[in-house]
């Protein structure tokens, strides 16, 4: 026997553009985050880690496991969690549409 399930459009709606917000400032953070990261590893031979044993060893670990890598993971981790989220959003949307549209009656 198939359960009930009772939705509230405009409650999901909202649900979505809250969603949306999210998504909205996960992408601010990783563009403010881009654009820092920039200012400091453009710096040439100043960067903040040096340029000698001990900054390579920061830059790239002991096995590619390093800042670089680490930076890597998490932008792509950012960019993931902010496409993610604006797909739920839209997923949120179109079941508003197709919920407000099932409840009329067809003409």
């Amino acid at each position: 026997m198939a359960e009930r399930i009772e939705v509230d459009p405009d409650a999901l709606a909202g649900a979505a553009g809250l969603t949306e917000e999210v998504a909205l400032g996960v992408r601010s953070v990783l563009t403010t985050l881009e654009q820092e990261l920039v200012t400091y590893e453009s710096a040439g031979p100043d960067q903040p880690w040096g340029s000698d044993k001990m900054g390579k060893k920061f830059i790239q670990g002991d096995a590619n496991n390093g800042y670089q890598a680490s930076r890597d993971n998490l932008l792509q981790g950012l960019e993931g969690m902010a496409g993610t989220l604006e797909e739920f959003a839209a997923g949120q949307r179109e079941a508003v549409t197709a919920l407000t549209t099932a409840d009329q009656p067809a003409l």
